[in-house]
């Protein structure tokens, strides 16, 4: 009679934990996956072979960003493959170029006779073109596409600066569209909407975005072409700075303005996985998903993460610190990792407890019939 009691007891506590969820991440970030329509992330190239997609998929996230250096680190081949077993998932892969900084260097969109940088402007169009034309390729990606906080100096001003950058991503819109007429095109852009002087000393001329004084972003402009602006309101690079602690949540004010502007486009918000680009540590789901909902009540369609590496999924699923889902790297730049999981969830969940279930019950009915 007492081993009977003893393998009911034995026999509750497996059935527990068969069907018990991670306690401290039991409701992280379920709705807010559930309320976005854009769950993204960026991937370096590098990292392509680091990913689980299956599991990725399982976390909720429907776009990946990858840098287009993916090509140079892999075989067609391998690359084709993975975009289709991304696509089968129904995953959409978006190509991130680099548009005005090339090899470790600044490219300028005018040149100092004011005329628009042809040669640079038709590299960036001719790569856009040749991504649009791989099979399951959903979006092209645009990053760096500004100046580096100068764009005032450029000849002809700031303004010329803007109707440059303006008047390239009009054009490849247009060339893409032509191949391809479902890619999507994207672009990060710079969060900055204030008449901020703080960064470079300058004074803004009234009713100008530092967007279009620094970078030559004319935000508006660009909402009329992309499909999606993503403006990278990366927390923990802009709100220890004073001029942004004014600000009760600059994330949802940021995101709010970016909404405002953009007659077109659908904002995605780009939030930071992680602690600031000086402290790489990520971000506690609960905080992350908490970023997320900002971002959404503030009427941004979607959000995508810097970076794969550097972030907890914000899910429910695995975010225990036994099981860790995520693949962190000591510096924002660098491609070591020091953790990766690739098991498959489900059967981590419940494998385990749901065989020693089986075998407890087959030792009791053995021990019965004796």
């Amino acid at each position: 009679m007492a081993y009977n009691f003893l393998l009911l007891f034995v026999v509750c506590i497996n059935l527990s934990c068969l069907f018990a969820t991670n306690g401290d991440s039991s409701t992280v970030g379920t709705n807010v996956l559930k309320s976005s329509q854009f769950n993204g992330m960026w991937l370096w190239g590098s990292y392509m072979n680091r990913t689980n997609l299956t599991e990725l998929k399982l976390h909720g996230i429907n776009n990946i960003i990858i840098h287009e250096d993916v090509f140079t680190r892999n075989s067609p081949d391998d690359v084709y493959n993975w975009i289709n077993e991304a696509n089968s998932l129904d995953i959409k892969i978006h190509i991130w170029i680099q548009c005005f900084y090339k090899n470790g260097s600044w490219v300028k969109p005018v040149l100092e006779n004011g005329s628009y940088n042809r040669t640079r402007f038709d590299e960036i169009i001719d790569k856009a073109v040749n991504y649009s034309k791989i099979a399951n390729v959903s979006g092209v990606h645009l990053d760096y596409l500004r100046y580096p906080g100068t764009a005032y100096r450029a000849t002809g001003g700031y303004m010329n600066a803007c109707n440059a950058i303006s008047s390239l991503v009009s054009e490849l819109k247009s060339n893409i569209t032509s191949i391809n007429s479902d890619i999507m095109l994207s672009a990060a852009v710079m969060p900055e909407l204030e008449n901020d002087t703080v960064y470079y000393n300058q004074t803004i001329p009234f009713g100008t975005y530092a967007d279009a004084y620094y970078y030559g972003q004319n935000i508006s402009a660009l909402g009329t072409y992309l499909d999606y602006l993503i403006p990278m309101i990366y927390k923990g690079n802009y709100m220890s700075k004073d001029f942004y602690k004014k600000y009760d949540s600059w994330i949802g004010a940021t995101t709010s303005k970016f909404v405002q502007l953009s007659p077109k486009a659908k904002i995605i918000s780009g939030l930071q996985g992680y602690v600031s680009d000086d402290d790489p540590t990520p971000l506690p789901p609960q905080e992350l998903a908490g970023d997320v909902d900002i971002a959404l009540s503030n009427g941004a369609y979607g959000f995508c993460i810097f970076r794969f590496g550097l972030f907890n999924y914000i899910d429910n699923l695995n975010n225990n610190t036994n099981n860790s889902s995520t693949y962190y790297s000591n510096s924002v730049e660098d491609d070591f990792v020091l953790n990766e999981n690739s098991d498959n969830i489900i059967s981590y969940r419940t494998g385990f407890p749901l065989l020693f279930l089986l075998l407890l019950l087959v030792c009791g009915f053995y021990s019965w019939k004796r």
